[in-house]
C-alpha cells in the first residue's frame, strides 16, 4: 500500500507535510481549548472573583483571563482551517489530474499491439471511474494521517490529565482496529471483484454500441439486453457489498466511542478525582480523541477498498 499510494502522491509530499503539521497544531489548540473550556465552567459556579487553575499547564489565572485565552486560541485554530481545507482539495485534484494525464499519455506512446489488447471501453473506464476511484484513495490518505495525528495529540493530553482513563481510550482503539480487521480483508477482496465487474460493463457498453446496426439486422436486441443486465446485476451487488462494508465499520466503530466513553469514566470514578474542571477537561477530550479514533477506522477502510482502483490504473 505504501508503494502505491508514493507512485500516486508523486511530487505531492511537500504539501501533505505542510497538512500534518498544521493539523498537529490545530490538535494542540483544541486540546488547550477543550482544557480551558472546562476549567472556565468550573470556576463559573466558584466565588466570584476566585482564581482558577489549569491543571494541564499547572497556571493560576482569574477566570476572565482564561475566558480571553481560549478565545484568542479558538480563533487561531479557526484561521487554521482555511490552510486544512485548500491544502487536501488542491493535492487529491493535482493528483487526479497528472493520473489522467499519465494514463493517456501511456495509452497514445504505447505501440497498436499493446494498444489492441485492451477491450473496448477500458480507456475510458480507466480514465473516468477507476481513476476517480483510485484519488479518492488520497483523500482517505489525508484523512487518515490528519485524524491520526489529531488522536495523538489529544490522547497525550488526556495522559497529562488522567493517565488511567487515557490508557483506556488507548487500548479500546487499538482493540477496535483488531475488531474491524477482518473487514477490511473482506473490502478489499469486494473492492477488487467491483473494479473487474465496471471494467467488463463499460466494456458491454461500448461493444454494444460498436454492433447496433448488427443487432437490428439480426434481431439479437433481447440478447444484447440480458447481457446488460446481467453486467449491470453484478455492479449492483458488488457496490451494495462494498458500501455496506464501509458503513458497518464506521457505525461499529460509533458505537464503541460509546462504550470506550463509559469505561473513561469508570476508571476516572476509581481513580478519583478532586477537581471539576480536570473531569471535565478529560472527558471533553476523551470524546474528542474517540472521534478522531472513528475517522481513522473510517477512513483507513475506505482507504483499503481504493487499492483495487489504484492498481488497475497503476498497471494500466
Amino acid at each position: 500500500m505504501r508503494s502505491r499510494m508514493g507512485l500516486l502522491i508523486g511530487d505531492r509530499r511537500k504539501p501533505i507535510v505542510v497538512l500534518v503539521m498544521t493539523a498537529i497544531v490545530s490538535a494542540m489548540a483544541e486540546a488547550a481549548t477543550l482544557a480551558l473550556v472546562a476549567q472556565v465552567a468550573a470556576a463559573l459556579v466558584k466565588a466570584p472573583g476566585s482564581k482558577t487553575r489549569l491543571s494541564l499547564l499547572d497556571i493560576h489565572a482569574p477566570t476572565g483571563t482564561l475566558i480571553i485565552a481560549a478565545f484568542v486560541i479558538v480563533s487561531f485554530r479557526l484561521v487554521l482551517q482555511l490552510p486544512m481545507s485548500i491544502l487536501p482539495a488542491r493535492i487529491v485534484a493535482d493528483v487526479q489530474a497528472r493520473l489522467r494525464t499519465n494514463l493517456f499519455h501511456s495509452f497514445s506512446h504505447a505501440s497498436w499491439d499493446v494498444q489492441s489488447r485492451d477491450r473496448e471501453g477500458q480507456l475510458q473506464e480507466n480514465m473516468t471511474s477507476q481513476a476517480a476511484q483510485a484519488t479518492q484513495g488520497v483523500t482517505n490518505m489525508l484523512s487518515l494521517l490528519t485524524s491520526t495525528f489529531t488522536f495523538v495529540v489529544l490522547l497525550t493530553s488526556a495522559f497529562a490529565l488522567n493517565l488511567f482513563a487515557a490508557g483506556i481510550v488507548l487500548v479500546v482503539a487499538f482493540g477496535m482496529y483488531a475488531l474491524l480487521r477482518p473487514l477490511r480483508g473482506v473490502g478489499m477482496r469486494r473492492a477488487r471483484a467491483l473494479s473487474q465487474a465496471q471494467v467488463s460493463y463499460a466494456a458491454g457498453i461500448a461493444e454494444s454500441i460498436r454492433v447496433a446496426e448488427e443487432t437490428q439486422v439480426f434481431g439479437a436486441g433481447a440478447a444484447q439486453r440480458r447481457r446488460i443486465d446481467h453486467l449491470v446485476a453484478t455492479s449492483q451487488r458488488l457496490f451494495f457489498q462494498t458500501q455496506v462494508l464501509v458503513r458497518l465499520g464506521s457505525n461499529l466503530s460509533q458505537s464503541l466511542i460509546y462504550l470506550l466513553l463509559v469505561g473513561g469514566l469508570a476508571g476516572l470514578h476509581v481513580a478519583g478525582t478532586s477537581h471539576v474542571g480536570s473531569l471535565g477537561a478529560v472527558v471533553l477530550i476523551l470524546v474528542r480523541a474517540t472521534s478522531s479514533s472513528q475517522s481513522i477506522q473510517s477512513s483507513y477502510q475506505g482507504l483499503v477498498q481504493s487499492m483495487p482502483f489504484l492498481e488497475r490504473t497503476q498497471e494500466a
